[in-house]
This record gives structure tokens, C-alpha cells and sequence, in this order.
């Protein structure tokens, strides 16, 4: 096309779609460069002429070069952000991740961590600080603790929070770390061990927190009392309805503005998912995908997965007990206050850790991995046991990352995840 506009990447350009390449010229690319066919048709031209060309390209090609050099795109601009992500958080980030931070960065370029913050009283954080410069130099002992919450477990990095008191928060859920296949989850730490699926991406799952805050503003003073919801019909009182009780409920025009904000910041994300043809699947329909593919639930009610073969039945074998049964046994251990009794109590514990070294011996390594995360979600009173199950079922699984992870978390005897940054700031 004759007269096309110059992309302002130049041959940095990551676009490689058909219209954009028909749409836009980008220079020094194959596809700006004269064909074989038409430089055959050209008449030899004498020694000095060639010369003296040959020198005029030089120049030309030096020009054009430290033009484009000078354009860099988003993703390179961020890919050594992403090899300090994967050096300091010991997993790679899929795509939305840089994704969703431009188009917070589109909404506010100085503070793009705040945008989520008057509507969904949401802040991106964990890696997210890395994009803003913060963690420089930080040793990966202390990232991986970084908004770490107290049941959140190895496969899961935090990337929002919430500033409520029930310790709300957001993250990647992965099995393996090696994969960029992840759920986003969501976790109140200060309620239970519980997580529930949000979304596939970064988009859809703040879209779907952000239509079920729409509901609640949408609701009477009488449903609020006893909705209380934040996500899946939970019986909690979210902060937008403490908010709406604390003020009574009689200015209506509250209601509307929070809500027309909620419809704003709604609409933005759909726009931008749409542009980016990313899947917006509710947590439904992902709940039942993800229920085809785990070999047990756990505690934490997001399920494991572990290689399995069918055909020699190798990889994992159920525990003896049902959750509940497991969660009695555990109850009662913990609640005892008579060290005489603790080893009666322990003996059916002790036995289901003893099936686990029959079940490692023979390779069904997710069995160990099923009971080391149901300790490590019951409480803290288990911890030296989750050391010696964990870190051994992920190392047996080629899941390295999580034993290192699993251990930094469990030394760390605060229940409060880690803020490095907050130090930072206070220092300087």
C-alpha cells in the first residue's frame, strides 16, 4: 500500500496482525524490504557507484535504526520486570498480568495500584510492585511472603487486596508452577481457609467482583441486613454494606453514585477484555471445568491436580478419610489442653502419615501433597508436620518453587502477610 502511515514501534513492533501489518508501514522489516525478483531487474551498476550507494545505505539504515530504537513496546518495556517477577516470585506471569497493569496505567499513569481503589477498595499488589520499581534487590526469601496471607498456599501469588478487616484478597491459582495456565482466586483470610474461583483472567474476575458489589448497591436496606454478600452467597457483610448501614441508608443519591461508578469501571474493563479477545467466563462455568480435572477437593475447596496415569493407576491415591473425618481428628487434637491425652489423639493422624510413606513409595505423590495441604489450611498447630509432607510431596512432583515457598511461609510465624514495600516507603 503506497503512502502508508510509519507505526510508531518501527520494527520493535509486537503487533503481528494482519490488518496492522496491511494498515501501517514498519521499517527495516522483510516486508518493507525490496523483493529478490526486483533487484535482479536492476542494471549493473559500476564499481564506484556501488560504492557510493552502498555508503548512502549505511547512512539510511543507521537513521532508520536509531529511529525505531527509540520506540519501545509495551511487552519489551516490561519483560525485565518479568524476569525479576520470575526470579523473586519463582513464577512466570501469563500475559493479562501486563495486560491489566496497562490498562490501569491507561486510567491513572502515576498512581495506576490506586485505581481499583475508590470503587472495589482494591490495590494491586505482590508482583505488581515490581512494575512499580519497588522491589529492587529484595532477596526471594521475602517476595514470596509479600502479601502472602496466612492459608494462602504455594500455587497462589496475591496480586489484589482489599483494605477491609476480613483480609479480602485476589491471586493466581496454578498446580504447576512452570505452567501460565492460572484461576484467579479469591480468599478473606481473617474468616476461613476457604478459596473460591473468580475468573480466568485479571479482567474477568474484577469484572465479576464488580457486578456482585453492583447487586449489593442495587439492594434495599432489608436485603442488605442479611445479604451481606461479597462472592458465591457468602453470609458475610461486605464493607459496601457496612457503608451503606453506617450512613443510614436514607441518602439514595449514595447508592446511585457508587453504583454509577461500579457501571463505569465495569464497562472500561469489558471494553478492554473485548479488545484483547480475552475469556470472560463467570466463576460457573469455570467451577465445573475445574471440578473435571482435580483428583480431590481439599480443604481449601480449590482442589490439586496431579499427573495421573489411568491405565497403572499411578500418581494419586485418596486418603483413608473423608475431609470431615480428617477436619474431627484435627479439631480434636487441637483443642486439647491435656498433654497426657495428645498421643491417643494422634494415633489416627499418625497412621493416615504412615499410608503416605506406603503411597510415595509406590508414586502416588499426590496423596502426601492432599494431607500436607489440609494440615497447612487447618492452622498453624500442625506446621512442623506440613514441613515434613510439603516441601517433600512438591520436590517428588518437580514442583520446586512450592517447596521452597512452603517454607519461607510456615517459618514465618506472623499471621499478617509480609509488606516489604511499606518498610521501604517508611524508610525513605
Amino acid at each position: 500500500m503506497a503512502g502508508k502511515p510509519v507505526c510508531k514501534y518501527g520494527a520493535s513492533c509486537y503487533r503481528k496482525n494482519a490488518e496492522h501489518l496491511h494498515a501501517f508501514s514498519h521499517p527495516l522489516t522483510a516486508k518493507e524490504s525490496p523483493s529478490p525478483s526486483s533487484q535482479e531487474e536492476l542494471p549493473e551498476s559500476p564499481p564506484a557507484a556501488k560504492k557510493a550507494k552502498k555508503e548512502e545505505d549505511g547512512v539510511n539504515i543507521q537513521s532508520n535504526t536509531e529511529i525505531s530504537s527509540s520506540f519501545v513496546s509495551p511487552s519489551a518495556a516490561l519483560e525485565p520486570c518479568r524476569k525479576q517477577i520470575k526470579e523473586q516470585f519463582l513464577v512466570d506471569m501469563p500475559d493479562d498480568f501486563t495486560q491489566f497493569w496497562d490498562f490501569c496505567k491507561s486510567l491513572d499513569s502515576c498512581h495506576p495500584e490506586l485505581v481499583l481503589m475508590s470503587s472495589l477498595h482494591l490495590e494491586l499488589v505482590g508482583p505488581f510492585h515490581v512494575l512499580q520499581g519497588q522491589l529492587t534487590g529484595v532477596p526471594w526469601q521475602q517476595c514470596v511472603l509479600q502479601d502472602r496471607y496466612f492459608y494462602d498456599p504455594p500455587e497462589l501469588v496475591t496480586v489484589l487486596r482489599s483494605d477491609d478487616d476480613r483480609g479480602f484478597h485476589l491471586g493466581y491459582f496454578r498446580d504447576d508452577p512452570k505452567s501460565l495456565d492460572c484461576l484467579v482466586v479469591s480468599n478473606c483470610a481473617n474468616v476461613d481457609c476457604e478459596f473460591r474461583i473468580e475468573g480466568c483472567n485479571l479482567f474477568s474476575a474484577v469484572r465479576y467482583v464488580v457486578s456482585v458489589r453492583c447487586t449489593v448497591y442495587l439492594s434495599n436496606s432489608e436485603t442488605l441486613l442479611t445479604l451481606g454478600t461479597f462472592t458465591h452467597g457468602r453470609n458475610l457483610q461486605t464493607w459496601d454494606a457496612r457503608f451503606l448501614l453506617k450512613n443510614k441508608l436514607q441518602d439514595k443519591s449514595i447508592k446511585k453514585t457508587k453504583r454509577q461508578e461500579l457501571e463505569h469501571i465495569e464497562s472500561l474493563i469489558k471494553n478492554k477484555a473485548e479488545e484483547l479477545h480475552l475469556d470472560m467466563q463467570e466463576p460457573k462455568g469455570l467451577i465445573t471445568k475445574r471440578n473435571r480435572t482435580i483428583n480431590a477437593k481439599c480443604f481449601h475447596k480449590i482442589g490439586l491436580s496431579v499427573p495421573f496415569d489411568k491405565s497403572t493407576e499411578l500418581g494419586y491415591r485418596p486418603l483413608p478419610v473423608t475431609d470431615g473425618e480428617l477436619r474431627k481428628i484435627l479439631d480434636r487434637i487441637a483443642a486439647c489442653t491435656i498433654e497426657a491425652k495428645r498421643p491417643s489423639l494422634m494415633e489416627p493422624l499418625q497412621e493416615i502419615v504412615t499410608y503416605v510413606q506406603f503411597a510415595n513409595d509406590e508414586c502416588d505423590y499426590g496423596m502426601g501433597l492432599e494431607l500436607g495441604l489440609d494440615l497447612f489450611m487447618h492452622g498453624d498447630q500442625f506446621h512442623s508436620l506440613v514441613l515434613t509432607l510439603l516441601p517433600l510431596a512438591y520436590e517428588l512432583l518437580y514442583r520446586d518453587e512450592y517447596a521452597r515457598i512452603i517454607k519461607e511461609h510456615v517459618n514465618h510465624s506472623d499471621r499478617t502477610p509480609l509488606n516489604i514495600c511499606a518498610t521501604i516507603n517508611t524508610v525513605n
